[in-house]
């Protein structure tokens, strides 16, 4: 990881608030095949590569748990909504679901909460929070 925060040399860093930029380097083994990849980020904070690399895990961790559920729960990457907003507002409806199981039901699975909501059709009332 390579931390620049001396960035008096780059034009309209001020109109972006940029205080760094950071490079991470990684590499990963898939099968036999080494993959290398280089990402860039920008901050609005001064910090160095330590505080930096905890910040930049914490997103991803989060960032793969999110896209995680979305993709194997909900078939995200399959999904062919692709007129007008469809793609968003199906996005939303996933993110949406996924919340309530999580907030009404965190005792079950995701997957679980979304199967039982489909055949229970209590369930699914419990969840929306109907009585009838």
């Amino acid at each position: 990881m390579c931390v620049v925060n001396a960035l008096q040399w780059l034009p309209q860093r001020e109109k972006w608030h940029l205080q760094s930029i950071i490079e991470v380097r990684s590499e990963r083994k898939v099968a036999d095949k080494v993959e290398q990849a280089i990402r860039y980020y920008g901050s609005s904070r001064k910090a160095g590569a330590k505080e930096f690399a905890k910040w930049i895990q914490a997103h991803w961790a989060i960032e793969n748990s999110l896209h995680h559920v979305m993709d194997v729960v909900f078939k995200e990457d399959a999904s062919l909504s692709d007129v007008g907003f469809s793609a968003e507002n199906m996005a939303l409806i996933r993110r949406l679901a996924t919340n309530i199981i999580r907030t009404m039901d965190s005792g079950r699975g995701i997957t679980d909460a979304r199967q039982n909501a489909t055949y229970a059709p209590n369930y699914l009332r419990e969840l929306l929070g109907s009585s009838t």
